[in-house]
């Protein structure tokens, strides 16, 4: 898996403490079941270091759960305009 993050989300993230934790998580819906799919956490990782692959980017420590490793895309993380100016973070992943 590829990893980008904007300098915008960035910089929210240093101001959060400077950590994301990239999982894999589960899509649930009524039709589909669920599905695996990588999900996105701003924090400090709650399982042991060893289930993770600590990357440095745009100054922000990204633990990449070793699960997504084998996951063939790019996961972005930039920041969506919001009312009351507040800054919210997005999460999008995209196979290639």
């Amino acid at each position: 898996m590829n990893i980008h993050i904007t300098p915008q989300a960035a910089a929210v993230i240093r101001r959060r403490g400077g950590q994301v934790i990239l999982f894999e998580g589960r899509l649930t819906g009524c039709v589909a079941g669920n599905i695996p799919a990588p999900m996105m956490e701003v924090g400090r990782p709650r399982r042991p270091p060893d289930h993770y692959i600590v990357v440095e980017e745009e100054g922000v420590a990204v633990y990449l759960d070793k699960v997504l490793r084998s996951y063939p895309g790019t996961a972005e993380i930039s920041v969506v305009p919001h009312r009351w100016n507040k800054e919210s973070l997005s999460f999008n992943y995209r196979e290639n």
